[in-house]
């Protein structure tokens, strides 16, 4: 005890530490990977009907802008079985990006989004 802390003292700073990464991992992880995703194969296939919520998880492969001179993009995301339109405004998106989407189905091809989600590290 050199100065003045014991080897108890590391041993709990330690384990509350560990315990708050393993915390943050759980949280991050359960963020980035809902439990229930659709594949957008899915409803490409008219599997899914519209009017259907949904969840789907994928990589965004395009952006325009729907309206000139607005914030509206018109976004394609793909989740490797099939891809999915949605127009969004709120945030501005970056191709490549991975997204959750959760919306309503209105067709075969896209969605009504209500809440989109980039993902933080679990791809």
């Amino acid at each position: 005890m050199r100065w003045g802390i014991s080897i108890r003292s590391i041993s709990s700073i330690l384990l509350i530490s560990l315990l708050a990464i393993s915390i943050s991992i759980i949280s991050v992880y359960t963020h980035d990977n809902p439990e229930k995703t659709t594949p957008m194969d899915d409803i490409n296939q008219g599997i899914v009907s519209a009017g259907t919520n949904v969840t789907v998880k994928g990589n965004i492969t395009q952006i325009r802008y729907y309206y000139l001179g607005s914030n509206d993009q018109l976004v394609t995301i793909s989740d490797g079985t099939g891809n999915l339109t949605f127009i969004w405004e709120n945030t501005f998106l970056d191709i490549g990006g991975t997204i959750i989407v959760k919306g309503r189905v209105n067709s075969n091809i896209s969605i009504y989004a209500y809440s989109v989600e980039k993902v933080w590290l679990f791809i």
